[in-house]
């Protein structure tokens, strides 16, 4: 068995926690306002200004299909342009934040 010493950011969407490498995220901010994208897929939210940069918001709860049971995100977690393929900063709406293990 391989060991890694990378850490994690553990995140809830529904009753399920998930994990993504810290490596990929930029910056955790709080649910502003988002601004409708006109004919934008289902998962698109919207966009937002962070520091000068418009951010595209995907919640995955719609792309994985999560049962939320209504809950509002109260987090978004935004990754690093350079993984994004460079097409612009993007974050995903999450429900709670919990740690970095």
């Amino acid at each position: 068995m391989t060991e890694t010493n990378g850490q994690v950011l553990e995140f809830e969407l529904g009753e399920e926690t998930y994990c993504v490498s810290i490596d990929y995220v930029t910056e955790i901010v709080d649910v502003g306002e988002l601004t409708k994208v006109p004919n934008s897929p289902a998962h698109v939210e919207g966009v937002m200004d962070l520091r000068g940069r418009t951010t595209s918001i995907v919640n995955p709860k719609t792309v994985f299909n999560i049962d939320d049971g209504d809950r509002e995100p109260e987090r978004i977690i935004v990754y690093d342009p350079e993984i994004t393929d460079n097409t612009g900063a993007a974050g995903w709406l999450v429900d709670e934040v919990k740690q970095v293990v």
